[in-house]
C-alpha cells in the first residue's frame, strides 16, 4: 500500500514538473532552481500549494495572493499521471518494459494536456524524449532499415496532408519510432487513428462543439496505453492468431 502511494506522488510530481516546463515561454536552466510562481501575479507559490493534488485543494484553486484561478488542467494533469503510474499494479501489463512505461508516459500525458490546449509541440521536450529514451533503452529498440523507412514513409504523408496534420506531430512520430519497436510503433500508430476516429463519432453524435481541427497526442497518449496493456494479444492477431 505504502508503494502504491509512492508511485501515485511521484506520478504527481513528475506531471507537475514537466507541465510547468512545457508553460515555460523560454526555457533555461534557471527554471530548474528557481521557486514557482503565481502565472498572474508572479507571487512565490507556498511550499504546501505545491503538493501535487493536495496543492490544488488546499488552495482551493486559487493563488493565496491574488486570488486569481489556477488552471484546472494542472490538478487534472496530476491526477491523470497519478493514476497512470498505479496502473501496472492494478493492470497486467503485457509489454513488460516499465522503463519505457513510464518514461512515454512521463512526458506524453502533459504534452497531450499541453497539445490539446494550444495546438504545439515543444521542441526542446521531443529532444529530451528521445536522449532519454536512447539512453534508457540503450538503443535497443534502433532498427536503422525499419526506422528509416518509416520517417521516411511519416514524412511522405506529411507532404500529402500537411493542411490535416501539424508537423509537430510528424516528429514526435519520429521519436517515437526510434525509441519503440517497430512492431509497438505500428500498433501505437494504428490505435490511435481508431481512438480519434470513435472521438469523432462521438463528438458528431453529440454535436456539443464545433472544431476544425483535433489534438492528436492525447490519442497517441490512449493508444500508448491500450498498446502496453495488450501487446501480446494485437500481435497474436497481427500474425493471424485469431484464425
Amino acid at each position: 500500500m505504502v508503494f502504491i502511494l509512492l508511485l501515485f506522488i511521484t506520478g504527481g510530481i513528475f506531471a507537475s514538473f514537466i507541465y510547468v516546463v512545457l508553460e515555460e515561454k523560454e526555457f533555461d536552466f534557471k527554471f530548474l532552481i528557481r521557486r514557482s510562481k503565481c502565472n498572474q501575479c508572479s507571487a512565490s507559490i507556498c511550499t504546501i500549494a505545491l503538493i501535487p493534488i493536495l496543492g490544488f485543494l488546499f488552495s482551493r484553486g486559487k493563488c493565496r495572493k491574488c486570488h486569481e484561478p489556477i488552471p484546472f488542467t494542472y490538478f487534472y494533469n496530476e491526477l491523470l499521471l497519478s493514476i497512470i503510474f498505479i496502473l501496472p499494479i492494478l493492470v497486467y501489463i503485457q509489454f513488460r518494459d516499465f522503463n519505457l512505461y513510464y518514461l512515454l508516459m512521463i512526458f506524453l500525458v502533459p504534452l497531450a494536456i499541453y497539445d490539446a490546449i494550444y495546438f504545439k509541440i515543444p521542441n526542446f521536450l521531443l529532444s529530451v524524449l528521445l536522449i532519454t529514451g536512447l539512453y534508457l533503452t540503450n538503443f535497443n529498440y534502433i532498427n536503422l532499415f525499419d526506422d528509416l523507412v518509416i520517417i521516411l514513409l511519416i514524412h511522405f504523408i506529411y507532404y500529402l496532408f500537411q493542411n490535416q496534420i501539424g508537423y509537430g506531430d510528424i516528429k514526435l512520430l519520429c521519436v517515437l519510432t526510434l525509441i519503440t519497436p517497430t512492431l509497438m510503433f505500428s500498433f501505437i500508430v494504428l490505435l490511435s487513428y481508431i481512438v480519434g476516429g470513435f472521438y469523432v463519432i462521438i463528438v458528431e453524435l453529440i454535436k456539443t462543439t464545433n472544431y476544425r481541427k483535433l489534438p492528436y497526442v492525447p490519442f497517441i497518449v490512449t493508444s500508448t496505453i491500450l498498446t502496453f496493456i495488450s501487446y501480446d494479444d494485437l500481435t497474436t492477431i497481427y500474425f493471424g492468431g485469431f484464425l
